[in-house]
C-alpha cells in the first residue's frame, strides 16, 4: 500500500502485513520520517487497498522492450519501499484510540465504547448517548474530569430558574460527547506542538481525574448533612 505525506509528499510503500488494525470509526496516525508531519491511515483506505491487492500492475503486461525509459518518466517523490523502513514508520505510529485511552485513564473501556458512536464511517458526528454522572452530578463530574469551562457553565445554569432542569437533561445526553471533544482537543494540541514526541505520559498528566474533587465532595456533603440535622434538632432543644 502506498501512502503519501501530506506535507513533503514523501511516499511510503507499506507491506499489507504491516498495516495497522483499526476499529470502525477510528484512524491510526503515523509520523513522516522526513518532515515529522502526521500521516493518517483510515479504515476505508485500508479496505480499498485490500480489495485491490489482487490486481496486477499495468507494467506487468508491458514487454520490457516497450516500456518507457526511466529517464523519460516524470520525476516522482522519494520512495521508501524497503520493508524495514515501512515497519519503522508504523512502529512510531500512535493510534487515536490509544491517545484517547491515555487521556481518560479511569474507566477507559466504557468511554471508548461510547466514543465509537461519534464516528460514522470515518465521519465525526454528534450522537445521543446517556451519561448518569453528568446528569446527577453535572458540575462535580465536569470538575472531576477536568472540563473546567463546562463545570463553570453547569454551576451557573443550576442557579438560573427554568434553566436548571433543562441543563441537567442536556448534560446527561451530551456528557460523553463533551468529554470526547475535550480529549480530542488535548490530543491535537500536543501533536501540533511536537509531532515527533511520545505524548502518552503528558496526556495522562493533563487528562485523568481530579481526585481532590471526591474528597471535597465528601466534606461538603458531610457539612450539609450536619447542617440539616442541626436545623432540625436545635429548634426542638430550644423549645424545651
Amino acid at each position: 500500500m502506498e501512502i503519501n505525506c501530506p506535507e513533503c509528499n514523501t511516499t511510503y510503500d507499506i507491506p499489507k502485513s504491516k498495516l495497522p488494525k483499526l476499529k470502525p470509526g477510528f484512524n491510526a496516525v503515523a509520523k513522516c520520517r522526513q518532515c515529522g508531519s502526521r500521516i493518517v491511515f483510515s479504515l476505508d483506505l485500508i479496505k480499498e487497498e485490500e480489495e485491490s491487492s489482487d490486481e496486477v500492475p499495468v507494467d506487468e503486461f508491458v514487454p520490457e522492450s516497450d516500456r518507457e525509459p526511466e529517464s523519460d518518466r516524470e520525476s516522482e517523490p522519494a520512495q521508501f519501499s524497503d520493508g524495514a523502513e515501512a515497519a519503522a514508520l508504523l512502529t512510531e505510529s500512535d493510534s487515536i484510540t490509544d491517545d484517547l485511552a491515555a487521556v481518560i485513564v479511569k474507566n477507559r473501556a466504557k468511554y471508548l465504547a461510547k466514543f465509537e458512536k461519534f464516528n460514522y464511517e470515518g465521519i465525526e458526528r454528534f450522537a445521543i448517548t446517556w451519561h448518569w454522572p453528568a446528569f446527577f452530578l453535572n458540575f462535580w463530574w465536569f470538575l472531576y474530569r477536568k472540563l473546567y469551562l463546562w463545570a463553570l457553565i453547569a454551576f451557573v445554569s443550576l442557579w438560573v430558574p427554568g434553566l436548571n432542569f433543562i441543563s441537567v437533561i442536556l448534560f446527561g445526553i451530551s456528557g460523553n460527547y463533551l468529554y470526547f471533544k475535550h480529549a480530542q482537543k488535548k490530543i491535537y494540541a500536543l501533536h501540533a506542538f511536537d509531532p515527533s514526541a511520545n505524548i502518552s505520559n503528558e496526556l495522562a498528566r493533563i487528562g485523568g481525574v481530579n481526585r481532590w474533587v471526591l474528597v471535597l465532595g465528601v466534606v461538603i456533603s458531610g457539612i450539609a448533612v450536619v447542617g440539616i440535622i442541626a436545623a432540625i434538632i436545635l429548634p426542638i432543644l430550644a423549645s424545651r
